[in-house]
Formats: C-alpha cells, sequence, structure tokens
C-alpha cells in the first residue's frame, strides 16, 4: 500500500503524543516488498527520526539491512535538510 493510500484509509497514524510525518516515501526492499519509511517529528519537541511504517504503525526501531533498503536511497529521496531547517533536530545531529 502506498503511503498516500494508507492515509486515506487510515489517516495520520500518531504515537507518543505530538509526532506527525514531515516527509515519506515509498522504496523497494530486497525481496520486492514495497516499505514506506518517514522522517517523524514532534512539534512539541523538536526531536526528529526515521521510521518505517508497517501494520501496528510508524516504529522507528529499525535498521536498514533488516529491511532490505539502502540508506543511501532514503537519504536521497527524503527531506532531511528541510526538517533541520525546520528546527527539527535528529538523534545524530
Amino acid at each position: 500500500m502506498k503511503y498516500e493510500e494508507y492515509v486515506k484509509q487510515y489517516g495520520e497514524v500518531e504515537f507518543e503524543g505530538n509526532w506527525r510525518t514531515y516527509d515519506a516515501a515509498e522504496f523497494l526492499a530486497d525481496d520486492g516488498k514495497a516499505v514506506i519509511i518517514g522522517i517523524r517529528v514532534n512539534d512539541a519537541t523538536g526531536e526528529a527520526h526515521e521510521a518505517v511504517l508497517d501494520a501496528d504503525g510508524w516504529d522507528s526501531d529499525f535498521d536498514y539491512p533488516s529491511i532490505g533498503i539502502d540508506s543511501s536511497d532514503v537519504a536521497g529521496a527524503l527531506d532531511f535538510e528541510g526538517a533541520r531547517a525546520a528546527g527539527y533536530r535528529f538523534p545524530e545531529d
């Protein structure tokens, strides 16, 4: 399911209060399955992190090799610099 279709069907998934999706894209994993990865931001704290959309919602506890995605593809597709310019900070910042 594409991210846009997911949002139409289920709405924006929230967790831990003020988190929302800043940017998201669909990627093709090594096994051929579509994987949606997004930048999640918290407007209250200014925090940001990467998360993968699974059947239970957004999960930030993952690593790229385990889901068959090249992190450089994600870095080129999502607007990390825009999130930083908007004042959000990632754990590695």
